[in-house]
């Protein structure tokens, strides 16, 4: 791989790496015949704001890891990485006064991503 221009982060050897997300499983591939990938790094708590923000998803959609990640992504896609650090930011302090719309939802959210990440959200 060549960098031209662009700094290139530090990649932590022991950090947890999302399965490829292809289309087909998880988005139309409408006839496009380009794929585009990248390499995004998240926190496990910009993943629990996706997966909390997502009202259509429910557990059976997080059975497995690649459920996990590939939910992730499409919220990514769809909602972009502002809006989900906003609400990263924002979770914690809706928590602490009480004014969740989903507690059990969260710490489910929070279970599976520790479960998939290898540590705790």
């Amino acid at each position: 791989m060549h960098n031209h221009g662009t700094a290139v982060l530090d990649r932590p050897e022991a950090a947890p790496t999302s399965p490829v997300i292809t289309a087909g499983t998880w988005f139309e591939a409408g006839g496009r015949p380009l794929t585009l990938r990248m390499e995004l790094p998240l926190s496990a708590e910009l993943m629990v704001a996706a997966l909390y923000s997502d009202e259509t998803i429910q557990a059976d959609d997080l059975l497995t890891a690649e459920d996990v990640w590939g939910q992730v992504a499409c919220i990514l896609t769809d909602k972009g990485m502002a809006e989900l650090e906003q609400l990263a930011a924002m979770l914690p302090r809706q928590e602490k006064r009480g004014r969740l719309d989903a507690p059990d939802w969260l710490a489910f959210v929070r279970q599976r991503v520790a479960e998939v990440t290898g540590g705790a959200a």
